[in-house]
């Protein structure tokens, strides 16, 4: 006979013989020592994995019966968790993706408007030989509409400019 090691989810297999567990009718009986892992069908008909090994002598064989779902049971947990996992990472994934488009949708429509009301006040400013500026006494920044360059016969220009920028289009006596 051959001595059975079962787990503890198994307990009541311990010292049974295999082919009272397995039944007479199973290929894990044929092949024996050279089966390694095996699919099997227990009696009851409950799937189980056996594995069978050769022990140093004179200790003959050692067989492990497991019911598949006790021994996946680990397996699918994990991959549940990272299935999961996947899943919820994907869902944010594609609301950060929707809220970037939606965003950047806003800002084009605020560029759009933007532009429109520059163009105008810069065609009012035109139409008036009149110029806007506006000067950043904390910074030292001086902003000059483009309807000032004109009045100045200047090319304009969208950065912002420094006072000493300014002072050189000044008159010295002014």
């Amino acid at each position: 006979g051959m001595v059975i090691a079962a787990a503890p989810a198994t307990a009541g297999m311990v010292g049974r013989r295999l082919l009272d567990i397995v039944g007479d009718a199973n290929p894990l009986l044929v092949l024996g020592q050279s089966a390694g892992v095996l699919e099997t069908s227990l009696a009851d008909g409950t799937s189980a994995l056996v594995i069978m090994r050769n022990l140093a002598l004179p200790n003959g064989h050692m067989s492990i019966i497991q019911r598949k779902s006790d021994a996946l049971a680990a397996w699918r947990s994990d991959t549940a968790l990272t299935v999961t996992l996947s899943a919820t990472t994907g869902f944010v994934l594609l609301i950060l993706g929707f809220a970037f488009h939606w965003q950047a949708t806003r800002a084009r429509e605020a560029d759009l408007i933007y532009d429109t009301v520059r163009s105008r006040i810069d065609t009012a400013l035109n139409r008036g030989r009149c110029g806007l500026w506006d000067w950043d006494l904390s910074r030292g920044r001086i902003f000059w509409s483009h309807s000032m360059f004109a009045i100045l016969g200047l090319d304009p220009k969208d950065d912002l400019m420094t006072f000493g920028e300014v002072n050189t289009l000044v008159h010295p006596e002014d």
